[in-house]
């Protein structure tokens, strides 16, 4: 889920500026149990740990996975627009033609209450993470964190069903090698 190490700023841990060790901390504290979360926990305003751009393009990402549910296209489409010498922003059209996705209704999610709900949904899964989660990437594998030296090898062992091409027996072996290879699993 794009959500990084955002925060809702609630009244209760407001801080002037993103601040990591007490904004953000004080914020899963104070909200990851929905049962006892103050009415501002997923209302008050949005901070991002690199600005605003951040946010925007945590929304952009957010409606992309929310409306293209082949995970082949959305790893696709994650590592065109976040890509190595990239601006987010001028990649939403050219990566959403490169595979198959509508940047229209990209555009629209994001501007809209839907939008704000896919936010709200991603920062209620991050919350819900609490304390545990120790920054970004952060990495689960069936709801399990993952903090091994071979993700390839971590994915293929969880994978149940038929084993995806690069999962098969022999191509295993360090893990990742370059980016590329994390779209061949799917």
């Amino acid at each position: 889920m794009p959500f990084g190490n955002a925060y809702f700023n609630t009244k209760k841990c407001y801080h002037p500026q993103y601040e990591r060790q007490i904004g953000l901390s004080c914020w899963i504290r104070e909200c990851e149990d929905p049962s006892s979360s103050t009415s501002d926990c997923f209302s008050a305003p949005l901070l991002c740990q690199h600005g605003t751009d951040e946010c925007k393009e945590n929304l952009i990402e957010g409606c992309v996975l929310k409306h293209y549910t082949d995970s082949k296209t959305q790893v696709q489409f994650l590592e065109c627009y976040e890509g190595q010498q990239s601006n987010h922003h001028g990649n939403l059209e050219k990566c959403a033609e490169m595979y198959g996705i509508d940047a229209d209704t990209v555009t629209q999610c994001a501007a809209g209450s839907e939008g704000k709900d896919v936010t709200v949904a991603n920062a209620k899964a991050t919350v819900a993470l609490g304390s545990a989660k120790l920054g970004t990437p952060w990495i689960l594998i069936n709801g399990k964190s993952y903090q091994g030296s071979s993700l390839k090898r971590a994915i293929c062992e969880a994978y149940t069903g038929d084993s995806p091409p690069g999962c098969k027996h022999g191509h295993i072996e360090h893990g990742f090698q370059n980016r590329t290879e994390s779209a061949e699993l799917c």
